[in-house]
């Protein structure tokens, strides 16, 4: 009894804030702007917080290093098969299924229930790995062949998360932390990041439900394709499972991170970068594997409860 009433805890309240999303949707209450806004604001001011946060705390250990690097590699690999089968006629939105992830928006509130602020760098440094490629892949995607390398360039490294996640790493590597500690000033640099990404699940929660649906599950090219990138990511997740491995003292958290990363579901701005029916197809894809991704994340709770 006890561990179901945990495991009640800990979906109870993302069930809640996703079927509130839903209800703002069916009444009303906000507007698709509105919600665009409740968005901007997660990826633009409380995801950069966070991962900021993340990355200025954690202690980067050698299981977290194979993990992002692995992570980096296998992203690209992907990417560039993708961009083939694009060239050989395949839908232009076809790296989205398979070089992002949406790591900040579902993953990172999931990992935070169950594990805490304290371990959520496991996961978040894996969203920093990929995000070297899934920036790209998104500028990509939306603006086609005008965009120039230069121009590609500047966009990935001008991106508020990512930004937000090198200044958490470089006060953390080059010292600068300690300093800061010394100083007594550290302190209130977490607990200001803190503050500003205190809503952030809430939020991000929300907007799921706001635009999840569950008629676009139904469309046949979404069940294909979303079996496809489960059947890839879970070949991605047995790699880096098997190399942790070789890894002394791999806590279980880390291993969770990557179980929970690999089956994440593609970038939520798949439909609005998609034409057409490839729009109805990424939606249903996004919806499946949310769904997916909220089964894994029950499993998980079960596990670990």
């Amino acid at each position: 009894m006890d561990k179901l009433w945990t495991v009640l805890e800990t979906l109870l309240p993302i069930a809640a804030a996703m079927l509130l999303g839903g209800l703002i949707r069916k009444k009303n209450i906000l507007s698709p702007e509105g919600i665009r806004g409740m968005q901007d604001f997660a990826c633009k001011i409380g995801m950069p917080c966070l991962l900021f946060r993340s990355c200025y705390t954690t202690e980067f250990l050698p299981q977290t290093l194979v993990s992002m690097a692995t992570i980096l590699p296998t992203a690209l690999a992907l990417l560039c098969i993708s961009l083939v089968l694009v060239h050989r006629g395949k839908p232009a939105n076809l790296p989205l299924y398979f070089a992002t992830k949406e790591g900040s928006m579902l993953g990172v509130p999931l990992f935070l229930v169950l594990f805490g602020q304290q371990e959520l760098f496991r996961l978040t440094s894996l969203d920093v790995a990929q995000m070297f490629v899934a920036i790209p892949t998104l500028a990509l995607v939306s603006a086609g062949a005008n965009l120039t390398p230069r121009e590609l360039v500047r966009r990935t490294l001008t991106t508020p998360m990512l930004l937000a996640a090198i200044a958490g790493l470089i006060l953390n590597l080059s010292g600068l932390r300690d300093l800061l500690a010394a100083t007594g000033v550290d302190p209130l640099v977490t607990t200001t990041a803190d503050f500003l990404c205190a809503p952030i699940s809430c939020v991000i929660l929300v907007t799921i439900g706001y635009t999840f649906s569950f008629r676009e599950c139904a469309h046949g090219g979404a069940l294909k394709l979303s079996a496809v990138i489960w059947g890839v990511f879970s070949l991605q997740c047995l790699l880096i499972q098997g190399l942790l491995c070789l890894v002394p003292d791999t806590v279980p958290e880390t291993r969770w991170a990557v179980f929970l990363y690999a089956f994440l579901p593609p970038s939520y701005l798949a439909p609005g970068l998609s034409r057409g029916k490839d729009s109805v197809t990424a939606s249903g894809v996004c919806s499946i594997c949310t769904i997916m991704t909220l089964a894994i994340f029950l499993l998980m709770t079960l596990l670990t409860a």
